[in-house]
């Protein structure tokens, strides 16, 4: 998460709340276990 954070410019909190925010409009959906699993992209 630090490395996107630093490539977009903004901080690792505003990257968590976005993903937050991803989650619960359901737009990122967690498929699997939490480690192995993947993200899913929703459109």
């Amino acid at each position: 998460m630090l490395e996107l954070a630093a490539q977009i410019g903004v901080s690792k909190r505003s990257i968590e709340r976005n993903i937050q925010k991803l989650q619960k409009d359901k737009l990122l959906i967690r498929l699997g276990a939490s480690f192995g699993g993947s993200w899913e992209v929703m459109e």
